[in-house]
């Protein structure tokens, strides 16, 4: 009889055991984690246009005019110095700004990190939101800005939207090659691993020669 019974508690343990992975299973992984995983990226994405918007609307009143006289100052309006001032502001601000955004997808960063990454783009992206503010504001800082270009900053504007879309199509190309180049080493890796087999047929014996 206490065979039998203890027989029973440990089929009776094994039953529950086999229902309790599958409820510790639910609530720390399957749709559970999907739907945290979704709303943690649905929060950041929130957070980051939010802030954005907010620093855009903040800068929009200030930086506009301040950005057009700094500028002014170093083209000093030279057609020449704005083509060279702007493409060069252009393309370096995007292929930074752009290559510390790839960042994003490294494993080992958390959210905190990856916010931290995203900030840094956006902060280096700041010479072309800074121009773009003064070309597309409507607020007195960004008119008054407008004005400065054309004077004291000839072609900078169109200069510095060619730099940035140079810029976005060289991280692009960047991006591909370095992308088809790890694939080809994985490739290679892959066919070294695999077993060598000759395909050159065995040497035929020599025959022995007959009495």
């Amino acid at each position: 009889m206490a065979k039998g019974k203890k027989h029973s508690n440990n089929s009776d343990s094994g039953s529950g055991d086999s229902v309790e992975p599958a409820f510790i299973d639910f609530n720390e992984g399957g749709d559970v984690t999907g739907i945290e995983r979704a709303g943690r990226w649905l929060v950041l994405v929130i957070a980051v246009t939010v802030a954005a918007w907010l620093t855009y609307l903040l800068a929009a009143t200030f930086v506009p005019k301040w950005w057009a006289e700094h500028v002014g100052a170093r083209v000093d309006g030279n057609a020449t110095s704005g083509v060279a001032w702007g493409f060069g502001y252009g393309f370096a601000a995007t292929v930074l700004s752009l290559m510390i955004l790839l960042q994003v997808r490294r494993r080992f960063l958390n959210w905190w990190g990856r916010i931290a990454v995203i900030v840094v783009a956006v902060l280096v992206s700041a010479p072309n939101l800074m121009t773009l503010a003064v070309t597309l504001g409507e607020r007195e800082s960004a008119h008054a800005g407008r004005r400065i270009f054309e004077v004291n900053a000839p072609a900078f504007q169109v200069a510095s939207l060619i730099g940035a879309i140079a810029g976005a199509v060289a991280v692009l190309v960047l991006t591909v090659l370095l992308w088809r180049g790890k694939r080809a080493r994985v490739e290679l890796k892959e066919l070294k691993a695999q077993p060598k087999t000759s395909s050159e047929p065995p040497a035929a014996k020599p025959s022995s020669p007959t009495e």
